[in-house]
């Protein structure tokens, strides 16, 4: 991964290398070298290497912008404003750069289509509403017991008591999936 030409430094434990903290507003070009690029790049690039190419800024810059679904909800919001001159004859030349993004929350409860797990019923080969055997209730999976003559898994109802599993008990945990994460950056 270069940027420039030069070799990014990985950050954290991973060692992996953050792309994200490229300005996008900065990116004039991305060249792609597969294979071979090992003469122009160094030891590190004998299976190719990415190369961010940055453009000179020589004015004050902004752009937003805003995104919706279809559904009027999902927004997501992005300003940034770059700035840059030159110095010293045209020997130096320095840039800054701000961004601002802000994306909202958006749930599996918010769309019709993933509101409820779906899954197929054993005995019938039906599909109807679904979910996890575990619940927020608590369930002993291991070993069946014995409940009104019949084995099954047992539920703890809000009293403490116990009870036999029932369809109905699965949590649907569709309704709580994420389909767009929240961010503010």
């Amino acid at each position: 991964m270069l940027f420039n030409g030069r070799r990014l430094a990985p950050q954290g434990t991973g060692s992996a290398i953050d792309i994200n903290a490229i300005p996008a507003i900065l990116i004039k070009q991305i060249d792609v070298v597969t294979g071979g690029a090992s003469a122009v790049y160094g030891s590190d690039a004998v299976t190719g290497a990415v190369n961010f190419i940055t453009r000179k800024v020589d004015r004050l810059e902004a752009t937003g912008q805003f995104d919706v679904y279809g559904a009027g909800d999902g927004e997501s919001y992005n300003a940034s404003l770059v700035g840059g001159t030159s110095f010293a004859g045209e020997r130096g030349h320095i840039t800054a750069f701000a961004d601002y993004l802000r994306r909202t929350l958006l749930l599996g409860s918010d769309r019709e289509f993933i509101e409820f797990v779906i899954g197929e019923n054993s005995r019938t080969g039906a599909f109807e509403p679904g979910g996890s055997r575990v619940i927020p209730e608590g369930i002993i999976l291991f070993p069946p017991t014995l409940i009104d003559g019949a084995f099954t898994n047992a539920v703890f109802t809000p009293d403490g008591s116990v009870r036999g599993f029932a369809p109905e008990d699965r949590f649907n945990f569709a309704s709580d999936n994420y389909l767009q994460t929240p961010l503010k950056r």
